[in-house]
Formats: C-alpha cells, structure tokens, sequence
C-alpha cells in the first residue's frame, strides 16, 4: 500500500505530530477494513498545522489504495447503522424549527459511510442532503 504526503489546506509544511501512525498494514484487509475492527487503535498519524491550526491525517493512503479497499469491503453493521441514524436524526430534529421554511434546511454529512443517516433525514423531510466518504 502506497502511502502519500497530504499537505495542509494553508499550504504549510510546519506542522506538530499529536499522535503517531498505529497501523498494522499487515492486517488492513477489506475485511478488517469493512468490519471497522481495532478502529480505535489503528489509525493515520494524526499532525496540527503549527500556521493555521488545521488537525490532520498525514500521509494518507492513496486514492487507488482506498478504492480497493472501499471496492473489495462489505457492510458488516446493517442494524448498529439504522440504529444510529434514528439516535442521530433524534437528535438534529428538534433544531429544525429553527428554519422558517423547511426547504431552507440542507446537510452535508462528511464520513456518510453507505448514507443510512442521510436516507434517515430524507425520511424527516429534509429536502436537500448530501454525503461524502473520505
């Protein structure tokens, strides 16, 4: 797997390392991958921009390396992820009154996964949802 150098939005390359890379590349499967197993204890070297502050992973796998595992992954947790976006859309809801037209709510969920959370919020009448997976 490819590991690539992903700059900081400010373009600076002086940054702090807050935590260290824990990754066990040996294990990263699609399997591993998909079923989200050790989640909290493998992760990307976490830096903070020591010129704008922004808190990143860097370096990252590349995009091909990604695509694989994303391609080759099946989606182990289809009852925990329903469960999570009626515990979620709980609680979003009671701040949509905020809005005087429902119309004028939209979301954008950054890390939507399959969009269970956004076809939940669909389901609440928020017109205008969208997702990214990184």
């Amino acid at each position: 797997m490819k590991l690539l150098d992903n700059q900081c939005l400010c373009k600076s390359k002086d940054c702090r390392v807050l935590l260290p890379e824990k990754i066990e590349w040996s294990t990263l499967s699609a399997y591993e991958f998909s079923a989200r197993r050790m989640r909290s204890i493998q992760h990307y070297r976490i830096v903070r921009c020591n010129s704008c502050g922004l808190v990143r992973s860097d370096p990252v796998l590349s995009d091909e390396d990604l695509a694989v595992l994303y391609r080759e992954s099946e989606f182990l947790y289809p009852n925990e992820s329903r469960y999570a976006a009626r515990t979620y859309a709980s609680l979003v809801t009671p701040y949509f009154g905020m809005f005087p037209r429902p119309e004028q709510i939209r979301l954008l969920e950054i890390g939507c996964g399959n969009g269970t959370f956004l076809d939940e919020m669909r389901r609440c009448r928020v017109h205008t949802v969208m997702g990214v997976e990184p």
